[in-house]
């Protein structure tokens, strides 16, 4: 039977590298029955994995490789980013490893997201993932394609087809200063905060009915962390189609307490003109749902 190892892609980002550094921090004394791999980018990253006893995988020289020629030995995947990496594998090379493959993956609640400024989709129903979140997100793909839940829906039916246990972690709107070593900042509320910033105030989108929740970056790391260890455990956790979980710890409001804005009115603004503050060039379409929606 191949060694189990463990590989992790992203961990050069945000949460990956978040998750990465809660895994091996040395509170999971699991850890230790495993190889731990990277995906990495540069140089500079795969050397910083060398220096603290990981081993890296370029990213380029995957991309390079057929799946005939793909390093059969891991078992578990932690998934941040790259959404090729399960079509590398097929129900057979699955079989021929001697052990379940585990695929863990990160994902958004914008998938779930309705269209309020448009009035295109509206959905005001609370969503829960004991409910069946994948047909949620596969009948809104049969009707508007959306990049990060064509993806979901990509994992979960790969997954089944190729004999895996898919997971897929989705977080609202994260905060927190990461504990990587390369990304320490998450993209939204940044782009958020210095456009409240660069207009002396916040701007709502309409008539700001969108409504999101928070959650911090390390408690994302600790549900992957758990989950990880549920599995390594034997333990029978939901996957696949029922494996969706959602995460969030609470809501947020503006700056004016903290003096980063002059006033606390809050401007409405149509969809373009935040797209333009926010996002410059990015089509309304995928602007309204992480922005806008509800």
């Amino acid at each position: 039977m191949a060694p189990k190892s463990i590989l992790v892609t992203g961990a050069s980002g945000y949460i990956g590298g978040t998750f990465l550094a809660t895994f091996l921090d040395g509170s999971n004394e699991w850890v230790n029955h495993y190889q731990v791999s990277v995906l990495v980018r540069t140089k500079g990253q795969a050397d910083f994995a060398r220096a603290n006893n990981i081993t890296p995988v370029l990213f380029e020289h995957v991309r390079r490789l057929g799946a005939s020629d793909q390093d059969r030995h891991r078992p578990y995947w932690s998934r941040m980013a790259s959404r090729q990496i399960p079509h590398l594998w097929t129900r057979e090379e699955t079989k021929d490893l001697g052990q379940k493959v585990h695929f863990l993956s990160i994902s958004g609640t914008s998938n779930f997201s309705d269209r309020q400024v448009t009035g295109k989709f509206i959905d005001n129903r609370v969503k829960s993932d004991e409910e069946d979140m994948y047909s949620c997100e596969k009948y809104r793909e049969s009707f508007e394609h959306y990049p990060q839940r064509t993806t979901d829906v990509t994992i979960v039916e790969h997954g089944e087809r190729a004999g895996m246990s898919t997971y897929i972690v989705i977080p609202p709107i994260i905060h927190g200063i990461g504990r990587g070593e390369f990304n320490k900042f998450t993209f939204q509320l940044p782009i958020m905060v210095q456009a409240a910033k660069k207009c002396s105030s916040v701007a709502m989108i309409g008539e700001g009915t969108s409504i999101y929740d928070h959650v911090h970056v390390e408690d994302i790391a600790s549900l992957l962390n758990t989950l990880l260890a549920r599995i390594h455990d034997g333990q029978d956790i939901p996957s696949g189609k029922r494996g969706i979980y959602f995460c969030e710890s609470g809501e947020h409001t503006v700056l004016k307490e903290r003096g980063a804005i002059e006033s606390d009115e809050v401007k409405s603004l149509d969809l373009q003109a935040v797209a333009d503050l926010y996002l410059p060039g990015l089509p309304l379409t995928l602007v309204e749902l992480p922005f806008a929606g509800k």
